[in-house]
């Protein structure tokens, strides 16, 4: 995901596709978190070393963070909630309609995953299927976010859709809105 200057957009690498079904490239899903709101869990065993979010190359942009800071507060908690803030900078989607899972990673100071300078996840250890998957948002960005003030914690039970079925409509149990937002 590296990004360009100020506003201009960048395009990954591209990579072949190797699968014929959409599911067999995808090790993580969005399932409520215990640690913060929605987080990315896995739905299979996922080896040490596998890169989580495989071919992952939407374009990214770089916008100011001086130019974030004169927004509307609610409009400021996108970049600060799902950007990066790297050299005065925030590298974020073009859009933030086009979220990918990888943007909903939740910090912990113990993370299963590091970061590379392309901000490619790649997992440190195994991770269990049913299993939160996180990052140290201190290794890759210099934004000090809101969430990371208060303590984190790691799970201690399966997530709940882990033993049950999604709903009808597609969301998973405890979160039938199928919403994104993290609650505050």
């Amino acid at each position: 995901m590296r990004a360009s200057h100020a506003n201009q957009e960048t395009k990954r690498r591209p990579r072949e596709r190797r699968s014929s079904m959409p599911h067999e490239d995808v090790y993580v899903r969005l399932a409520p978190s215990v640690i913060h709101g929605v987080g990315v869990f896995a739905v299979r065993d996922i080896p040490k070393g596998a890169a989580v979010f495989g071919e992952d190359d939407e374009p990214v942009i770089r916008v100011p963070a001086k130019a974030v800071r004169r927004l509307r507060p609610e409009l400021r908690r996108l970049y600060e909630d799902f950007g990066v803030l790297c050299g005065g900078e925030y590298i974020c989607p073009r859009s933030f309609n086009l979220l990918t899972v990888s943007w909903y990673l939740n910090h912990s100071d113990t993370p299963n995953t590091r970061c590379d300078s392309d901000l490619r996840f790649v997992t440190t250890r195994r991770i269990h299927k049913g299993e939160e998957v996180t990052a140290d948002y201190r290794a890759y960005s210099a934004d000090p976010l809101p969430w990371l003030r208060r303590n984190t914690r790691a799970p201690t039970e399966p997530v709940p859709w882990t033993r049950q079925q999604p709903a009808r409509n597609g969301t998973t149990p405890g979160n039938r809105s199928g919403s994104p937002v993290r609650p505050r």
